[in-house]
């Protein structure tokens, strides 16, 4: 990997290495050349304050982007997921995005307070830094809260008003590739 390494000894080799090495363990081609993108811009600074003597990212093509219509899950395969899923924490992430059609920026900036009687009140997100910040749009909406996530929510002890609803206490990355993934294939869902 790169990210341990001081900026003047990464060459292009190490570059594509690193690329490969992300691809293994399940990155998008736009993950990596997002993070290629960030390296780059680091290597630029460090080329024009003269630290290297050029950025080994220059002239490096990026990794081709599949444009694949992502298909959505039947409801067979979404309640066959959920069925996999042992903590009632995991459960309801799944069904809040999938029945409710929350963005996972918006599941992690969930609190309490904004779980009404039969609606869900959706007017921030949070970011993977933590940081709460407005949804993707800067609007707010109220949503209908549909049986499977009653049932999910019924099942989780109820913090405080400003506690997390889906509080992972993980990177998300780690709980999509440690429980998301693994769940997905025992379900025989191959999406």
């Amino acid at each position: 990997g790169v990210g341990h390494r001081p900026l003047v000894g990464i060459g292009r080799v190490d570059i594509r290495e690193w690329r490969t090495k992300l691809l293994a363990k399940g990155k998008t081609a736009k993950v990596v050349n997002d993070a290629v993108r960030i390296l780059s811009a680091a290597l630029g600074a460090a080329e024009a304050d003269d630290r290297i003597t050029l950025n080994p990212c220059r002239g490096l093509k990026r990794i081709p982007e599949s444009r694949t219509r992502r298909v959505p899950f039947t409801l067979d395969e979404l309640e066959g997921l959920r069925a996999e899923l042992e903590r009632p924490v995991d459960r309801l992430l799944i069904s809040l995005m999938a029945y409710a059609g929350l963005r996972p920026a918006e599941v992690r900036g969930l609190v309490w307070d904004d779980v009404r009687e039969k609606t869900l009140r959706v007017h921030r997100s949070m970011g993977p830094s933590g940081r709460l910040k407005g949804t993707k749009t800067g609007a707010e909406r109220s949503l209908p809260i549909l049986a499977p996530v009653a049932q999910d929510l019924k099942r989780l002890r109820r913090g405080g008003p400003d506690d997390l609803v889906v509080d992972l206490g993980i990177d998300w990355d780690s709980w999509a590739e440690d429980t998301f993934r693994p769940a997905r294939a025992r379900s025989g869902v191959s999406k």
